[in-house]
C-alpha cells in the first residue's frame, strides 16, 4: 500500500508540473501588486517569465485581478481611408499613418477573398459598413484591453465606432454579420451575442438560409488568428491535467478513507 501511495504522490507532483508549464501571450500578461497574471480564455494564472515567454507558475484558476478590472480600453480618433469589405477598412490614424483594420468578434461573408466567389450578402455587408463609415461625421477605433492590438499580419484589432454607434452591432443587427473569432473574454462579446440571438430568431440576412452561416463557417477556419492558438491549446491541456489531478485525489482520497474507518 505504500507504494501505491508514493506512486500516486510522484504522479500527482508530475501533474503539477505539467499544469503549471503552459506559455502565456505576453499581451495577456499584467503586472499587478508586483505580480504577474497571465489571462487564459475566462480565467487567470499567476506567471513567470521563462526566457522571451511567459510561462504558468501556478495552475490555480484565478479571477481577474483588480488592476486588469480597472484598466480602460484604449482609444482613438481615426478617418476612413479606403473601405475593403464587410469586416475590414483602412483607416488613417491619429500618427497619419495607414492601418487596415480587422472588426473585433465578428465575421461578415466574403466579398473581396483572393481565392473564393463572392458569398451570399457579401456585397451587402460591404456596401453597408462603406457607407455607414463614409457618411459617418467621426470614426473611433477601440483596442479590446483582452485582445492583441495587431494580428501577425499587422491588422490592427478593433472596436469601430461611426458616430459613436458601435459597427459590429449595426451589422449583426442587420443579420450581416456573426459573432466569431472570439480568441479572448472580450469586452463587449455577451452582449453582441444577444444582438446575434434576435437577428437569428428573425432569420435576417444571413441566417434566412443555414448554408449562407454554413459556407462561412468553412471559410473563417481559413482566416488568420491573433496568434493565440499556443495559448488556447496550452490552457486545454492545462485543464485536462487539472481535471486528472482532481479525479486521482478523490480515488485516493476514498481508498484513504476505506482504509481507516
Amino acid at each position: 500500500m505504500k507504494k501505491v501511495l508514493l506512486f500516486i504522490s510522484i504522479f500527482l507532483i508530475s501533474l503539477n508540473v505539467l499544469a503549471s508549464s503552459g506559455s502565456i501571450k505576453q499581451s495577456s500578461v499584467i503586472l499587478c501588486d508586483g505580480v504577474y497574471y497571465g489571462s487564459h480564455s475566462d480565467h487567470w494564472h499567476i506567471v513567470k517569465k521563462d526566457g522571451d515567454k511567459y510561462v504558468i507558475k501556478d495552475s490555480k484558476e484565478l479571477e481577474a485581478p483588480s488592476c486588469y478590472v480597472n484598466k480602460k480600453n484604449e482609444s482613438e480618433s481615426v478617418t476612413l481611408s479606403k473601405c475593403v469589405d464587410g469586416d475590414t477598412a483602412k483607416f488613417k490614424m491619429s500618427d497619419g499613418s495607414i492601418k487596415t483594420a480587422r472588426f473585433l468578434a465578428i465575421d461578415t461573408p466574403e466579398s473581396v477573398h483572393p481565392t473564393k466567389e463572392v458569398e451570399a450578402y457579401g456585397k451587402e455587408a460591404s456596401d453597408y459598413t462603406c457607407r455607414l463609415l463614409t457618411n459617418a461625421k467621426s470614426i473611433k477605433v477601440e483596442y479590446d484591453k483582452a485582445s492583441d492590438k495587431e494580428d501577425k499580419y499587422g491588422r490592427i484589432l478593433v472596436w469601430v465606432y461611426a458616430d459613436d454607434k458601435m459597427v459590429q452591432e449595426t451589422l449583426l443587427s442587420e443579420g450581416l454579420a456573426k459573432v466569431a473569432y472570439l480568441y479572448e473574454n472580450y469586452e463587449y462579446t455577451s452582449n453582441l451575442q444577444k444582438i446575434e440571438s434576435v437577428a437569428k430568431s428573425k432569420k435576417m440576412g444571413i441566417w434566412s438560409d443555414s448554408k449562407i452561416v454554413s459556407n462561412m463557417d468553412a471559410t473563417e477556419s481559413e482566416e488568420p488568428s491573433n496568434d493565440s492558438n499556443n495559448s488556447n491549446n496550452d490552457s486545454l491541456l492545462s485543464s485536462i491535467l487539472e481535471t486528472i489531478k482532481d479525479l486521482i485525489l478523490d480515488f485516493v482520497e476514498n481508498l484513504l478513507d476505506s482504509l481507516f474507518k
